[in-house]
């Protein structure tokens, strides 16, 4: 009976999980774009190939994939490039540091995968531009 109760607000969950992960997005995305130099060395010593050019991206994906979390607007596609971004960020670490390295890449590709499966949720401005296809009746 508590459980059905709580089923009501389950459109609910998604959102605390975009807000957290999308603030944390931006502010790692915004650090790495604000000294592309340093985190370009920081990617060499870790291996990362093509550097340079890893930064950029991961740096915009971070930064606008945050944004769009928090305002839940293309929140599927967000979570999938970012879930990329910490599927690879948790190999490179495990290579680096072994499993206790890399449980906080893994943490974030487990909160993308979700959402990546469950969509925006509540208070999601999908909800407002993007109309579910109506179900036909039967």
């Amino acid at each position: 009976m508590y459980l059905q109760r709580l089923k009501q607000y389950s459109e609910w969950s998604p959102l605390a999980i975009r807000v957290l992960a999308g603030i944390i997005f931006i502010m790692t995305g915004y650090m790495k774009l604000s000294n592309i130099a340093g985190t370009t060395a920081q990617f060499i010593k870790w291996g990362i190939p093509l550097a340079g050019i890893a930064v950029w991206i991961v740096g915009i994906v971070e930064f606008f994939g945050g944004i769009a979390l928090i305002l839940g607007i293309g929140t599927r596609c967000a979570a999938l490039l970012l879930g990329i971004v910490m599927l690879v960020a948790s190999i490179v670490m495990i290579g680096l540091n072994g499993l206790p390295g890399a449980m906080t890449p893994l943490f974030g590709f487990a909160a993308m995968f979700s959402l990546l499966f469950t969509g925006a949720g509540a208070l999601a401005l999908d909800k407002r531009f993007c109309k579910k296809e109506k179900k036909a009746k039967q």
